[in-house]
């Protein structure tokens, strides 16, 4: 699931018990597909290809399984599970990284911190970060399934659940306008109220009896998502909600009152995430299915993707400007990720299929189109990535180079020595060359053949003495040749 990216966004996935036992249910119960990988070099060595250069520093990543992950507004990036060291520094379940994957020193949690394990991190408009899973304790302080920390990895004391708080693991989190933080996961009561499976926390973490699910879910709300206009979506393996049937997904009223006509799901599995798009559409993944509904809940038939094409379990779906959607999951023992165009179908530029040794449970996309993501998997295409890796994003519009720098013109016997300086942009490729040519004599308009250069310099013989001249030099790349820079000079007698 992908954490952090818009106001009405999850925060984290938090299927622990789940996807850790994974490895025992699904032996022998599944065939792994096979890779399909892209057409053309972008496929092969450029977007989706797991980038060498994030978390360079010690490169031993994660020591054990990663939950979660979110981003913030300056681009750093918050991870949650069940691990205690990064790079061999000791980081007890969350940990913050720079931009580049790097550690962010500047964020360390008091003491002991985080005792258990963090399966959802959703950060707040002012910075502070709320964080839920399975854990009792901060630094040896009651905070039972869900806490709230300051930018700095401080624990918000402002931010307290009042008497026994949540009895069961937090699954995911969703933010509400006016500091509300919505949570799902397998819990039934909150200080002894009935809240079956999702719960509204207020701003200071007290329960919000304003959000009354009645007798809520008969199974395990793994994914919620919050929608612009209130509603309330969630997913999982639940099959009633308010003692009412629905199948796996489930659209209610910002009250948590009686669900609205359940959205289509003929052959909808087990959910484990849900997105809301900038349009208003939502988008579905879970078992052997990926969807997208508009926001009354109605399935759209131009999203189709070939379910042969996904991976078994779709866990996490990571939605870039472009329209196209990154998701990760699981083939048989195999981790999968890869790339689907806005109908759904795989994208022919990116490299898609069972490419991790084990899951992939949550992604985000960073400014760059880069798709950072996590899980339990120790290899991507066969190199080192300890449960963290970052998927390059497409290569960047190539265009002509931009105009060249300075030209200086040297005379001597007869011949003509040109100087130039490479352009300050050169378009996003690298510049190939340059071309230059030269006016008859004393002509402004009439000039002859382009010539080439492959260095910043060249020479011209047999000039006229006396005469006007006019020269004009470009740079060219990939793309073609660049704005011309155009001289006059006069041939000395």
């Amino acid at each position: 699931m992908v954490a952090g990216q818009h106001e009405n966004t999850k925060a984290g996935w938090g299927r622990s018990t789940v996807l850790r036992s994974f490895a025992v249910l699904l032996v022998g119960a599944l065939a792994a597909t096979s890779l399909t990988v892209g057409a053309g070099p972008a496929a092969a060595a450029g977007a989706g290809t797991a980038d060498a250069a994030f978390n360079t520093t010690a490169g031993t990543g994660l020591n054990s399984y990663v939950q979660a992950i979110a981003q913030q507004s300056d681009g750093k990036l918050l991870v949650g599970g069940s691990f205690f060291e990064y790079n061999g520094q000791p980081r007890s379940a969350l940990v913050r990284l720079n931009v580049d994957g790097s550690l962010d020193s500047t964020f360390v949690q008091t003491g002991a911190g985080i005792t258990g394990v963090v399966d959802a991190i959703a950060v707040q408009p002012d910075g502070r970060i709320v964080v839920g899973g399975s854990f009792d304790l901060y630094n040896g302080i009651a905070r039972k399934k869900i806490l709230r920390l300051e930018a700095t990895g401080a624990l918000d004391l402002t931010f307290a659940q009042t008497g026994a708080g949540l009895d069961g693991a937090v699954n995911d989190l969703a933010l509400v306008p006016g500091g509300k933080i919505l949570v799902s996961g397998y819990f039934a009561h909150y200080a002894g109220a009935a809240r079956s499976r999702i719960a509204q926390l207020t701003s200071t973490g007290a329960l919000d009896a304003t959000f009354d699910p009645s007798s809520g879910f008969d199974q395990d709300v793994y994914t919620i998502s919050r929608a612009s206009n209130g509603d309330v979506w969630a997913g999982g393996p639940f099959t009633t909600y308010r003692g009412l049937p629905v199948s796996h997904v489930v659209r209610i009223p910002a009250n948590g009152g009686a669900a609205y006509p359940a959205p289509s799901s003929a052959g909808l599995g087990a959910v484990y995430d849900i997105e809301q798009t900038p349009s208003g559409q939502v988008l579905v993944g879970g078992l052997h299915v990926m969807a997208r509904y508009s926001s009354a809940g109605v399935l759209d038939p131009s999203f189709a993707p070939v379910s042969a094409s996904l991976p078994s379990y779709v866990f996490t779906i990571g939605q870039q400007g472009d329209g196209k959607i990154v998701i990760g999951g699981r083939t048989g023992l195999t981790g999968w990720v890869g790339r689907l165009t806005s109908t759904g179908a795989l994208d022919p530029g990116y490299p898609s299929g069972p490419r991790a040794n084990d899951n992939v449970t949550s992604a985000v996309i960073q400014e760059s189109g880069a798709a950072v993501i996590v899980g339990n998997f120790t290899t991507i295409d066969g190199g080192s990535f300890v449960r963290i890796a970052r998927l390059l994003p497409d290569p960047a519009p190539v265009t002509v180079p931009g105009l060249v720098s300075t030209l200086s013109l040297t005379f001597k016997r007869g011949a003509l020595k040109l100087g130039w300086t490479a352009p300050a942009s050169n378009g996003g490729a690298v510049i190939t060359g340059y071309q230059f040519r030269i006016s008859k004599p004393n002509s402004k308009t009439k000039f002859r053949a382009w010539k080439s250069a492959g260095s910043l310099t060249s020479k011209v013989t047999k000039m006229v003495k006396g005469a006007k001249y006019r020269v004009q030099i470009r740079a060219v790349n990939a793309a073609g040749p660049g704005p011309v820079l155009a001289k006059g000079f006069k041939q000395r007698r």
